[in-house]
């Protein structure tokens, strides 16, 4: 394999692609010399670009580039510029190459480490003995093979870019074996002639004590997905309800695979001791292999995501935490997260009373308590194409935070009515788009002027006994509202109706009016808070 330095040549390459070269050598005299040596002992080339590592191997392009001591992306390709491109849609984190470094072992492999992972990628030109052994099939059985099952035909091998991934004491983390880019499906084909397209895929063994989870939402009940088929995008047809399928796998082993291709992709797990990620389409086969010593390491940025979740959690109708972890309490998602989610959660009991009461106007009238905004305010066309914002109820506008990282999102506020930010009650005129502050703790949250919010006490749970400690009428017009109480346990209700407390607010007068069952047991001076002027 032959390391090549071409100065002059890589030098241009590189500031056209604004790449440096890290793996120079000093003397550009020695190095020529050193070159012309090892051209005759290898058959590739290795080139170093910024910290990252590139193999070219007789038209297989193999990139190496980290993120973090414990995070690399690797990517393999016969076409370079797919190769060395960046990652796809979605993957916004930015290489971070300190502390990497590269050599050749004595037996001809590339090995890439760092204080937390070691890479070692076999020489290109392994022995006959040493490849692995494909099945033995005729022209017929390989003809078929891609007829009904996709597979490859006789002139479409593998590629033997074997890679091992291990811990720096030599724990192994991760073998892949093979790489596979083979022509595209004759249906697949079709679709595009004109775009020349390929299937994609990649083998790594799969140890007997080996096991997975993760991969999305997956409604056949697998807690173990080792002896399982995956199907890796969204399948609403699946058995047992749809399938959301995310990309991030995570094993025993320590270690997190997050694949990088939009396309469908099936992942078999297990099966003969292999792990299989064959792609319909792609140009790559590219993935981000994350080690760590715990879970909570391979999913550290998780709990942003999760904080996130949680937050638009608190205002769906629904609020429960699903997962895989052995733990989903809101402590074991970290210090910095646990605050969070516990005033979220607060926040959601507290609010109790006025859930059950959209929900009981949902249980009589059959409209959504969540919804889009254009069902709220027909007459502001501009509601009609906002994807991101909804209604919770009446009173309540919720902009969920869809970035990493994001500290601020622009909110739309309908037209014909004021708007209170509920963290601040600072007033803000409707008819108009505000940035509106969002650091990781801050959900935008809005609520609408002449709204009636009752308030509930802290519970820890939803058996508790809970009184109606607050109502917040929020000044700027009139309004009314309904709170519906029962025994929160039984079905009781169908048959008693359970007790109704309506409530109407005088703006002009400042004054809430009450009639029916009384909701509250302390004088109305006491429980009645108003907000804003």
């Amino acid at each position: 394999m032959m390391i090549s330095r071409e100065v002059d040549v890589f030098e241009v390459a590189a500031r056209k692609l604004s790449i440096s070269l890290r793996f120079m050598w000093n003397s550009r005299h020695m190095w020529r010399m050193s070159a012309v040596l090892l051209s005759l002992l290898f058959a590739g080339r290795a080139v170093g670009q910024g910290g990252s590592l590139v193999l070219e191997r007789d038209g297989r392009v193999i990139s190496l580039v980290p993120y973090a001591p414990n995070i690399l992306r690797v990517t393999m390709s016969t076409d370079r510029a797919a190769a060395i491109s960046a990652p796809g849609y979605g993957i916004v984190a930015q290489p971070l190459t300190d502390g990497w470094t590269h050599e050749r072992d004595s037996d001809g492999g590339d090995v890439f480490r760092s204080a937390r992972m070691t890479v070692r990628v076999a020489p290109g030109n392994l022995p006959k003995d040493k490849l692995p052994k494909p099945m033995p099939m005729d022209r017929l059985n390989y003809q078929l093979r891609a007829q009904y099952f996709g597979g490859m035909v006789e002139e479409v091998r593998p590629h033997n870019d074997a890679l091992l991934v291990t811990t720096p004491d030599g724990g192994m983390l991760l073998h892949m074996r093979t790489w596979t880019m083979a022509p595209e499906s004759t249906k697949i084909a079709a679709v595009h002639a004109d775009d020349k397209g390929y299937r994609v895929g990649a083998a790594f063994d799969s140890p007997a004590d080996e096991h997975y989870c993760g991969l999305g939402q997956q409604q056949k009940g697998w807690m173990d997905l080792r002896d399982h088929e995956i199907r890796c995008w969204h399948d609403y047809n699946a058995l047992g309800g749809q399938d959301v399928c995310v990309p991030f796998m995570v094993s025993s082993r320590g270690y997190g695979l997050v694949c990088d291709n939009p396309s469908k992709t099936t992942i078999d797990l297990g099966f003969n001791g292999q792990n299989l990620w064959s792609s319909q389409i792609g140009n790559r086969v590219s993935y981000f292999v994350i080690a760590g010593k715990t879970s909570d390491e391979i999913y550290e940025g998780y709990p942003e995501l999760f904080v996130r979740w949680f937050e638009w959690g608190t205002f769906q109708p629904v609020m429960r935490v699903h997962g895989e972890r052995k733990h989903t309490e809101v402590w074991a998602y970290g210090r910095q997260a646990e605050p969070i989610l516990a005033k979220y959660l607060k926040l959601r009991y507290q609010l109790l009373p006025y859930t059950y009461s959209i929900a009981y106007q949902s249980y009589k009238t059959g409209a959504p308590y969540m919804r889009a905004l254009f069902m709220d305010f027909p007459r502001d066309l501009k509601t009609a194409n906002i994807p991101d914002e909804y209604m919770y109820g009446p009173a309540f506008l919720v902009a969920p935070v869809t970035e990493q990282g994001a500290t601020h999102r622009k909110v739309y506020l309908p037209a014909g009515c004021d708007w209170y930010n509920y963290w601040t009650n600072a007033r803000i005129h409707g008819g108009q788009t505000i940035e509106a502050d969002a650091p990781i703790d801050t959900l935008p949250l809005f609520v609408r002027a002449g709204s009636i919010v009752p308030i509930g006490s802290e519970v820890q749970n939803a058996k508790q006994p809970q009184t109606i400690v607050s109502v917040r009428v929020y000044r700027g017009a009139n309004g009314r509202s309904t709170i519906f109480q029962d025994d929160g346990k039984t079905y009781a209700y169908e048959k008693t109706g359970g007790s109704i407390t309506r409530l109407f607010w005088n703006d002009a007068a400042h004054r809430l009016k009450h009639e029916g069952v009384s909701a509250w047991t302390e004088p109305d001076q006491s429980v009645v808070t108003p907000i804003g002027r």
